[in-house]
């Protein structure tokens, strides 16, 4: 009989054990899935390398908040106040560039409205877009994307959105698909206005996710375009907004995006590539030197990380 006791409580012990195995199995699982919703999950292999900090040198940044994320493995490699909420200025139109992408066929031709253009007047870049004039919505994208223009950015968001305000309510929608919890975005353009902020780690987020389109991977690393109206009496010089984009002795950088208002400061995400290949994504928000302490970020991570 007690023998027969013994091999039960034994019974009941490993089938306890087992639940608990079970259900943490299935706690993991649902972390996982959890995961993937937030961002891309990075499987190890030799080539495939998670980055390695080999250097003992500290990065001292000035800006109000900053960033450094590997491309691949989305391993956050450096960080300062990194949630904190800050106004984002025209880094913005990543996001506008985004829904552009993902809802427009980019041949379409749209006509430029007046009180569209009005809307814009605020913005402090443009591309001078004329009433009437009519163009295609791939040359608003470079417009966007390479002058920060702000014109553009309402053409954009009116034509897709059916006006700027339900565009805006697309814009938040898609960072809450993201996750991206701690943006909310009031205009398409960056211009200041109350409630209109992200974070440095969001916006790296959102750059990574912007990063997997060909089209927006091809455009922000375009110097200088010229794009003109379907009739071809209006054209448009566009200039790269983002000093640094260009080849250096260890590195190149590829783009992404500029951005600076009164109240947000100097602001710059960029996509940055050594000669091995390794890929890293770096945001700076208020900075007074902006493309400067990039550089410094960039060439700092290259030093003190190996692959």
């Amino acid at each position: 009989m007690k023998k027969f006791v013994l091999l039960i409580f034994l019974f009941l012990t490993i089938l306890l054990i087992g639940v608990g195995a079970l259900l943490k199995l299935t706690g993991n699982f649902i972390n996982a899935i959890s995961l993937i919703h937030q961002q891309k999950i990075f499987i190890y292999s030799k080539e495939n390398s998670l980055p390695e900090k080999i250097g003992e040198a500290e990065l001292k940044i000035e800006a109000e908040a900053a960033i450094i994320i590997d491309y691949k493995s989305k391993k956050i490699l450096f960080e300062k106040n990194p949630e904190k909420k800050l106004a984002p200025a025209s880094l913005t139109k990543i996001m506008t560039a985004i829904l552009v992408l993902e809802k427009a066929n980019l041949e379409d031709v749209i006509i430029c409205k007046k009180p569209i253009l009005e809307m814009a007047k605020k913005a402090e870049y443009k591309m001078d877009l004329k009433e009437g004039e009519k163009i295609k919505a791939k040359d608003l994208l470079f417009g966007l994307l390479i002058n920060s223009a702000g014109d553009a950015a309402y053409v954009l968001a009116d034509w897709i959105g059916k006006g700027t305000d339900n565009f805006v309510k697309l814009m938040n929608q898609k960072a809450k698909t993201l996750n991206l919890l701690n943006t909310n975005f009031k205009n398409p353009s960056g211009t200041d206005e109350p409630n209109h902020f992200s974070t440095a780690k969001d916006l790296a987020f959102l750059s990574l996710y912007a990063l997997e389109n060909e089209t927006f991977r091809e455009i922000v690393k375009t110097k200088e375009k010229t794009v003109c109206s379907i009739d071809k009496t209006i054209c448009h010089h566009l200039k790269q907004t983002n000093l640094l984009l260009g080849e250096y002795e260890n590195y190149k950088i590829l783009g992404v995006k500029t951005g600076k208002t009164k109240e947000a400061g100097g602001c710059l995400i960029s996509f940055a590539e050594n000669k091995k290949g390794n890929k890293i994504v770096t945001v700076i928000l208020n900075s007074k030197n902006r493309f400067e302490e990039t550089k410094k970020m960039i060439e700092w991570t290259f030093s003190n990380f190996k692959w």
